[in-house]
């Protein structure tokens, strides 16, 4: 998201917005990143459903929405390479 800012009555520029986080999403965000330091790989979505105590599908939601908004990210067809990208890292230094 680009929230316009303006700065006199003809010039604009572009501010990127970090985006906010739901509380799920922060717990799932910190999840992966205290699992990847860990245990060296990522969790799979049961262990994040077994944290959060809710379904695969939730996390599945969850963890769509978190690569959509670039904090997370994971290999295609890999098992357990989900983990969390600078972006989410500085987010999670944001949010304490």
């Amino acid at each position: 998201m680009i929230r316009w800012k303006k700065m006199s009555e003809k010039h604009f520029f572009r501010r990127p917005v970090m985006p906010t986080l739901p509380p799920q999403q922060r717990k799932v965000l910190e999840f992966v990143q205290e699992y990847w330091d860990k245990h060296h790989q990522g969790p799979t979505g049961k262990e994040i459903a077994a944290m959060l105590g809710r379904s695969e599908s939730v996390v599945t939601f969850h963890t769509r929405a978190l690569r959509g908004k670039g904090f997370l990210t994971r290999i295609p067809m890999g098992k357990r390479t989900l983990e969390t990208t600078p972006l989410g890292r500085k987010r999670m230094l944001l949010d304490e």
